[in-house]
Order: structure tokens, then sequence, then C-alpha cells
């Protein structure tokens, strides 16, 4: 599955940490190409402008073929969950862990994917078959969003 294209260019905002998402970390040229290095992906800024190159790499990774089905490919995933990573919000002040969250929640919205916390506190990305609601689970064990019925 494909992300939308709006979706792209927010994440690629969050990535960057660009001024509208100051609660992310901002990150400068050689940041991002840490950024996704540490993702293992094969990417080095390459000068362009900062936004305009994530949202490159981003489209790019959008394009590639999904193993599972309703959910971005593997390494689309890993950028988007590392976006969230705890670890990444630890030790400032002016970073927002639970803001981020809710963010790429937002941009992910139309794209039927959201983000679940884990036990552990780390991040997994599931499909959502329907809007936002109060989650439940599937006696399988696979996770959708459902409205409350009143």
């Amino acid at each position: 599955m494909k992300i939308s294209r709006p979706a792209i260019t927010k994440l690629s905002e969050m990535i960057c940490g660009n001024e509208a998402f100051n609660h992310f970390s901002y990150r400068s040229s050689s940041q991002l190409t840490k950024f996704f290095i540490d993702n293992d992906l094969d990417f080095v800024h390459d000068g362009s402008t900062r936004h305009s190159w994530v949202q490159d790499v981003l489209n790019k990774l959008n394009e590639q073929s999904s193993e599972i089905e309703n959910l971005p490919n593997r390494d689309l995933i890993k950028v988007i969950i590392s976006l969230v990573n705890p670890d990444y919000y630890l030790f400032d002040e002016k970073l927002d862990h639970k803001k981020a969250v809710e963010d790429v929640n937002k941009a992910l919205k139309s794209s039927k994917i959201i983000l679940k916390e884990k036990a552990d506190g780390q991040y997994l990305l599931t499909h959502t078959t329907e809007p936002f609601g109060f989650a439940q689970d599937k006696p399988s064990g696979s996770r959708i969003r459902r409205l409350a019925k009143r």
C-alpha cells in the first residue's frame, strides 16, 4: 500500500523538524543522513533543500512494494516508527513526544494507518479499517480501530 502524498509531505517536515513541527528534533543535513543510516537505509543528503530531499527519499520508499497487506513497505515503516522513538525525545525540554505521536497519526489517518503504543513504550504501525475511535482487539490478535456504537 502507498501512503498519501499529503502524508508524505507532512512526514518529511516532521523528520526535518521544520518550524511547524518544532516539537520534533531539528535535523541538519548530516543529521538527516544519520537518521536514514540509523534505519539501515543508504541515503546521503546531497546538499539540496532538506525538506525536498527528505520528501524525495520518502517518495522512493513509498514506491517500493510491500510484503504486508494494508501497510507500506518495511523500510517506510521503520522510518515512521523511528520518527516517534522515545529515545529521540530524552533530555530536550522543547521536544514533545506525545504531540509528535499525535501529529504522525493525524498525517497517516487518510492512509488508514496509525501508530499504536506497545507495552514497552515503543510503537508499531497498524492498519485501520474505519475512522479513529476506541481501539478494540479482534480475537485473532490483529488490531483495528472502530468507532464505539452509542
